[in-house]
């Protein structure tokens, strides 16, 4: 199973979905870490395998939000480009509300 840490509570977050599930991480594939900053203030890490995608790291979120890294800002469109390809091992991204 995947490894990540869940958001601490805030004022006025937004709960987080009973549906919502980590994606499943293969061990003896190569793993990174992503740092997820919500827009509510609060962190979440999750690890993963390079070759999960953008729709892999929204699975962690539920809100009107888009994810965008964090310099130069760069919004990620692309559900199905793997973090690999996005340039994202080892990264820190960034929730921003709509």
């Amino acid at each position: 199973p995947a490894a990540y840490t869940a958001p601490s509570p805030a004022p006025g977050a937004f709960p987080s979905s009973s549906n919502a599930t980590a994606p499943t991480v293969d061990e003896s594939q190569p793993t990174t870490n992503i740092q997820i900053r919500l827009g509510d203030g609060s962190k979440m890490i999750a690890k993963l395998n390079h070759t999960h995608t953008i729709a892999d790291i929204r699975q962690y979120i539920e809100a009107p939000y888009i994810l965008q890294t964090t310099f130069p800002v760069k919004e990620l469109q692309d559900n199905n480009q793997s973090i690999k390809e996005a340039g994202l091992l080892n990264s820190v991204i960034v929730q921003r509300y709509q």
